[in-house]
Formats: C-alpha cells, structure tokens, sequence
C-alpha cells in the first residue's frame, strides 16, 4: 500500500504546483468604471469596487465605462474602455432630435441624462416653407438641456418644428 500512497502523494504534488503556477497567471476580466477620479472599477462578479487605484493605460475614462483588465498578483491593469478618446476624428458624444418650438418665449430642449461632460456645440435649422426662418439657441446650454426659439427674417418670433445636434467632440471639451 505504501507504493500507492508515494504515486497518490507525488500526483497531489504535482496538482499542488500546478494550482501555484495557475495563481501566477494573468487572468483577463470585464470591469465597470465606478469612478473617474480616482480611478475605481467594479470587476463583473464582485460585490463592490475595487478598494485600490488600478494602473491603466487609457486616458479619460468615465463613470459606466465597459473596461478590459489585467489581474495579477493582486493588481489590476485596466487595458482597454470604449471611452471613445482615442479617436481624435470622431466626436466623443453626439445627440440630435426634432422638437416643436412655440411662437412665444423659448422652448427648453433637454438633451440625454450623462451623454454630455462639457455643455456641447449646439446646432439647430428651422424646417420652414417659402420663407427664410432663423433657430436661435440661447447662450447658456448645459450638459443636460439648452432653449431655443425661431425667428423669421423680419425678426418676428414664430411656431416652427427645429432640428438640433448636440455635439461633444473630446471629454474635456466641446470644440475639437
């Protein structure tokens, strides 16, 4: 029997260094951003974030980015985000929409909730027929809504259906 035993305890060795070499390896996971400043990700699976700063070699990442990280040795290494900074020809954040504007005051356009960091360039055109309409877009846009009203060529307000871009073109600002 003791034969046995030598074989059974040299394979659970073995097991044994290769459970211990397995912990060495870097093991690839998805992680959330739950933190932009420090930077804090919530790996898929666990309860809450992590309690330590990752390393990460991706600029300008936002709370509710998807990450790609590195874990080894109990550090992380955020390697990959669809933050979209990366791609200096593209807008960081765009939204556009119709709305119906009233012929007094102003009408308040609210623009989606944290598509925005940096109020965006707010462009808007006036869908008219057979005369020459201007949509004026008030200073003061936010990240979250901005006003705007129609006018007619002789400076007369008027009701008129407005097209509206809204663009954010890198994450710390709206010209780029």
């Amino acid at each position: 029997m003791a034969p046995f035993l030598d074989h059974l305890n040299l394979v659970l060795d073995r097991i044994a260094k290769l459970g211990a070499r397995i912990d060495l390896m870097p093991t690839i996971r998805w992680a959330t951003v739950t933190q932009a400043s420090p930077l804090r990700v919530q790996i898929d699976g666990d309860a809450e974030p992590l309690s330590v700063t990752p390393q990460t070699v991706v600029n300008g990442l936002l709370v509710g980015t998807r990450v790609v990280c590195v874990e080894q040795h109990r550090r992380v290494l955020v390697l990959a985000g669809n933050d979209r900074t990366d791609n200096p020809y593209q807008p960081w954040a765009v939204a556009s929409g119709v709305t119906a504007v009233s012929a007094s005051g102003s009408t308040t356009v609210t623009l989606p909730a944290g598509r925005f960091s940096q109020p965006p360039n707010i462009v808007c055109t006036a869908l008219s027929v057979g005369s020459i309409d201007i949509a004026r877009v008030f200073s003061g846009a936010s990240t979250t809504s901005f006003s705007v009203n129609v006018f007619t060529s002789t400076g007369t307000q008027v009701a008129r259906s407005v097209y509206w871009q809204a663009v954010q073109m890198t994450p710390g600002s709206a010209s780029g």
